[in-house]
């Protein structure tokens, strides 16, 4: 099993429900993968990989053997990969994963609002709604302060600024591939038999595709 898996916490929780599963975790962020590797180092079965899933051949380099993977998992981490980058990262997962294998992707899929106006208006009432109700008072830290916080620490500042760095090159704060449409379209070019919303929430979406035989 191979993720894009940021501090580490979903392929522990994934090794949780499937104890006997290797589980590959890939970031290009230093912050995250420093996290990841201190906090869960001891954890069997988990193993990290620095890789920018934006370069070809980053499949190569993970060291899999010659066992296919059964799946790959991602939660809010692919919306950054602009969409030439998304659809070759797509190709590459679809030649790596065995046949059947699933890609399960959560994350904020948005309609396109051109074409389904209400729709996606409605999508972004519901995670507003949703937000107010859990957090009445707001959120405890935002995304700024927590990362303020990480660049006063002097064990993460050096691999902050470095983290600086490496996003000159990557548009997450754009959000460049936000529309749930262009993923559907792009798996389907990759050779995904199937792709679709496996659980919803207004644009809160499972993404599921499965790799064809």
């Amino acid at each position: 099993m191979v993720g894009e898996i940021g501090p580490g916490s979903l392929g522990v929780r994934l090794l949780a429900r499937l104890p006997r599963a290797t589980v590959i975790g890939i970031d290009a962020d230093p912050v995250s993968l420093t996290l990841g590797r201190s906090a869960y180092r001891d954890v069997l079965g988990l193993r990290f990989v620095e890789e920018d899933l934006r370069l070809p051949g980053w499949a190569a380099r993970l060291g899999l053997g010659t066992r296919a993977p059964d799946a790959a998992v991602s939660t809010t981490a692919l919306h950054w990969l602009p969409e030439p980058e998304l659809r070759a990262m797509y190709a590459e997962l679809a030649a790596v994963l065995r046949p059947g294998g699933l890609l399960l992707d959560g994350d904020h899929f948005a309609l396109d609002a051109k074409e389904f106006p209400v729709l996606a208006r409605l999508d972004r009432a519901l995670r507003q709604r949703e937000d107010q109700r859990r957090f009445p008072g707001g959120h405890s830290e935002n995304w700024h302060a927590w990362w303020d916080a990480a660049a006063a620490d002097p064990a993460l500042a050096g691999h902050v600024a470095e983290r600086e760095e490496w996003r000159d090159h990557a548009d997450h704060h754009g959000w460049a591939t936000r529309l749930l449409v262009t993923h559907i379209d792009a798996l389907h070019a990759a050779g995904f038999a199937e792709a679709g919303t496996l659980w919803q929430r207004g644009e809160n979406r499972l993404l599921c595709a499965v790799r064809g035989s």
